[in-house]
């Protein structure tokens, strides 16, 4: 299991990346087909000193990619929380698998169709997706008062998504086909 370690805003000191590596390969126990692991350690200046470290771990689980985000006072607290975090998204990944190869004499429709509701889709919603740029999508959205918006890009002619950031900045998701 490949783990790499990144700081924003902060520096990674050797003994806070060798703990990391510690915390985070305790999750190929848990889980041995992770593949690759990925922390972000961002230091932001709040006024709540109790929100100071974001710690975001994003494993690589064949095709699948399980992540969690943490906060707190400190690195260690950060990390430790979201390494318990990210344990209980391997076990539900885990348990997921694990209904799936119980089902196995069903169709693969009816296996799908079975772990869609078990997550709790609500809603299917169809609309025709329009061509327009980032900055135009990004206004729409706003207009819309939504979360994200799904838009071809007149550009590249392929679907993006802008969504809204926590941070209230927009992010721009651009898939790519492997």
């Amino acid at each position: 299991m490949e783990v790499l370690v990144e700081g924003r805003n902060c520096e990674i000191s050797d003994t806070d990346s060798d703990y990391i590596q510690k915390k985070v390969g305790k999750l190929s126990r848990r889980l041995r087909n992770i593949d690759k692991v990925k922390v972000e350690i961002t230091s932001e200046p709040t006024k709540e000193a109790n929100n100071r470290f974001v710690a975001q771990v994003t494993a690589s689980v064949r095709d699948t990619l399980l992540r969690a985000e943490q906060r707190a006072a400190d690195l260690y607290t950060a990390i430790n929380s979201t390494v318990d975090a990210m344990e209980g998204q391997v076990e539900r990944y885990k348990g997921r698998r694990y209904e799936t190869k119980r089902r196995g004499n069903r169709s693969k429709k009816e296996s799908l169709v079975s772990d869609v509701t078990q997550t709790r889709l609500v809603r299917t919603k169809r609309f025709t997706v329009q061509s327009m740029s980032p900055n135009e999508a990004a206004h729409q959205m706003e207009l819309l008062g939504h979360q994200f918006f799904l838009f071809t890009n007149a550009d590249s002619g392929e679907l993006n998504v802008v969504y809204l950031r926590k941070d209230n900045n927009y992010g721009l998701i651009q898939p790519v086909l492997e």
